[in-house]
């Protein structure tokens, strides 16, 4: 994830949910290929033309947090789903943000 900058000062990318984290709500695939889940809210919808959007959650354990590129967004399912490329674990009580520099 890149870092940025506007007059020396540290900005924050473009992200979704802009305070907290949502959960998700359920785990469709979790494998050597990464893993799907769904999660409640429609705003993602704005990034499907996002260049290059970022998931970041604390996956499993709720002290270890990862970034991770976004493989796919299904925001035509109901709820929404989401495909992220790594494998570590992922249980349905994870905490997420979608994150891109592109923004919306």
């Amino acid at each position: 994830m890149m870092e940025l900058f506007c007059d020396g000062q540290p900005l924050t990318p473009a992200r979704w949910p802009n305070e907290g984290f949502v959960h998700a709500k359920s785990v469709l695939q979790n494998d050597a290929k990464g893993a799907v889940f769904t999660y409640d809210g429609d705003r993602p919808n704005r990034w499907k033309q996002a260049k290059d959007p970022w998931v970041f959650g604390y996956w499993k354990w709720q002290w270890a947090d990862s970034r991770d590129p976004v493989q796919a967004l299904d925001t035509a399912a109901a709820p929404s789903a989401c495909r992220r490329s790594a494998t570590a674990a992922l249980i349905r009580s994870t905490v997420l943000r979608l994150q891109s520099a592109g923004g919306d």
